[in-house]
């Protein structure tokens, strides 16, 4: 293997039997409806079908037991979706959850990851006796 290692972390909630709740992606959905305000704009913008991006709501909503967005129904030029100050909370916490997630598993890894292997499928660097 050539070429520097890193750690690859996906922060996700899930529940007790393995179902995300909130991650990465739907974490882009909020952040996305809070920007468009339309659920069809943010299907677009992210390249995903509109039943995909509602199911993905609708599931974390029911898993949470709270709702995220509020449609108003009508199809005018204006924004008809907009997020609750509960989504606002979890956007808020998660970004935070993940960041710190990230730092923490980087720098845990930093020692881990700094060997490499040669030809001979030898290692060297830092590895511990």
């Amino acid at each position: 293997m050539s070429g520097n290692l890193k750690i690859d972390t996906r922060t996700r909630i899930v529940d007790e039997n393995g179902a995300i709740v909130f991650g990465e992606g739907r974490h882009q959905i909020l952040l996305a409806v809070d920007e468009l305000g339309s659920l069809a704009e943010v299907a677009r913008h992210l390249g995903m079908s509109y039943r995909a991006v509602w199911g993905k709501i609708n599931a974390t909503e029911e898993r949470l037991g709270v709702k995220l967005v509020i449609r108003n129904s009508g199809r005018s030029k204006s924004n008809n979706t907009t997020l609750t100050p509960a989504a606002r909370y979890l956007i808020e916490k998660f970004a935070k959850l993940d960041a710190a997630t990230r730092a923490f598993c980087e720098s845990a890894a930093d020692d881990v990851l700094k060997f490499h292997f040669n030809e001979d499928g030898q290692a060297s660097g830092n590895i511990p006796d």
